[in-house]
């Protein structure tokens, strides 16, 4: 079964199909709405924080603890380890719809992005120092995007990540995974303390 508190579900643009992650190398997915799952064999172990798919179901990121970043082209059958030079936890990925522009953020104020559909990354940290990030998302635009991590911190972009800039929520909770309702026009960001918001 499934362990909220570990484990990381995306859901694919088919809804039969679905990918989960976590700890202890745990990486399955499904291609009938969850009747049955089958192990993916990522020749890696170790603790996977997040798992996310391009608009064909095929190219897909994992990133997770000590710099781990996996990437698919078969929709999962298959995956190759991706090295970032760093070896801190990769907390959240996104991968764009065609599945060329991703984005990692992870511990150490860490932000990369890759243009390659996650081949190679580049260090996109700077104006992020001292901030503890946990999350990343992107409208169905690819443009934009917002990064949350604790002390109630939210950046976000308009320009597909070229620039960020910092939003006050003017919540002190730990914010965690903000969530795109399905227009796109609006972010959620979950908090510990149980505080929503709705940015239009």
């Amino acid at each position: 079964g499934m362990h909220p508190e570990q484990d990381t579900m995306a859901i694919g643009t088919d809804p039969m199909k679905a990918w989960i992650v976590g700890y202890g190398g745990r990486a399955i997915k499904t291609s009938d709405g969850g009747l049955s799952w089958q192990r993916m064999d990522t020749g890696v172990s170790g603790i996977f924080k997040d798992v996310h798919f391009a608009d064909d179901d095929q190219k897909g990121l994992i990133v997770g603890s000590g710099g781990i970043v996996l990437s698919t082209a078969d929709g999962g059958e298959t995956w190759t380890q991706r090295d970032t030079g760093l070896a801190w936890t990769f907390f959240s990925v996104h991968l764009s719809a065609d599945g060329q522009h991703g984005w990692i953020v992870g511990s150490v104020d860490t932000v990369l992005e890759s243009v390659d559909g996650g081949r190679t990354w580049r260090d996109r940290s700077e104006g992020f120092e001292g901030k503890d990030l946990r999350s990343i998302s992107f409208a169905p635009d690819g443009l934009r995007g917002w990064i949350s991590g604790e002390e109630g911190l939210i950046y976000a972009t308009l320009d597909g990540g070229k620039t960020w800039y910092e939003q006050e929520t003017g919540v002190p909770h730990r914010l965690y995974y903000p969530r795109l309702s399905s227009d796109g026009h609006s972010v959620f960001a979950g908090s510990l303390g149980g505080v929503i918001l709705r940015a239009e």
